[in-house]
């Protein structure tokens, strides 16, 4: 088993133009996302549960790829267990989401954390990691973290309303226009 993992980076190993936009590091997350929409919408079958395993086992691998990177790079040590336990508990919850075993848990308030997935996909990585960069130096990472995520979550509330609830379904009726015949 040692010798297949050695061999898993050359194995996995794409041009930069391909990966740019393929994007391996994230495409595990994607799989899952849109397999366990899948699982919520028509239920478990072999394919759809192949590829969220394959994507939990491609992501744990990227972590534990990437975790010296990320400690060097944030002064930080990361614990490849403990991260691993994180992944597992998000699987895990996406699972009992798409079954609907946490019905409930389904209040107002998780109908406004549900609106922000897309925004705060959007907005997270590019602006949340320029935060860090900023104020992650002067303020301990422990005050920074939560000030980040709710600045994340509140941009991602506004971009929402302002934007998506505005503009959504007057982009929706151009597009089905231009490309829908009737």
């Amino acid at each position: 088993m040692h010798g297949v993992i050695e061999k898993l980076p050359k194995f996995i190993s794409i041009p930069y133009s391909v990966a740019f936009f393929l994007l391996p590091d994230t495409s595990p997350y994607f799989i899952a996302g849109s397999c366990f929409y899948l699982v919520r919408r028509e239920g478990w079958d072999k394919l759809t549960t192949s590829l969220i395993i394959i994507s939990y086992c491609y992501a744990a691998y990227l972590l534990s790829v990437h975790i010296e990177v990320l400690s060097s790079h944030y002064h930080a040590v990361f614990n490849l267990p403990l991260t691993i336990g994180i992944l597992s508990f998000f699987y895990i919850l996406f699972t009992l989401l798409s079954l609907n075993k946490l019905s409930s848990i389904n209040k107002p308030f998780m109908l406004s954390l549900g609106v922000m997935t897309y925004p705060l996909y959007l907005l997270h990585q590019n602006i949340g990691y320029m935060l860090f960069n900023v104020i992650g130096n002067d303020i301990s990472r422990w005050i920074t973290l939560p000030i980040v995520i709710l600045l994340m979550m509140s941009l991602a509330l506004l971009v929402h309303h302002k934007i998506e609830k505005q503009f959504g379904s007057k982009l929706k009726r151009a597009l089905t226009k231009a490309f829908v015949k009737s």
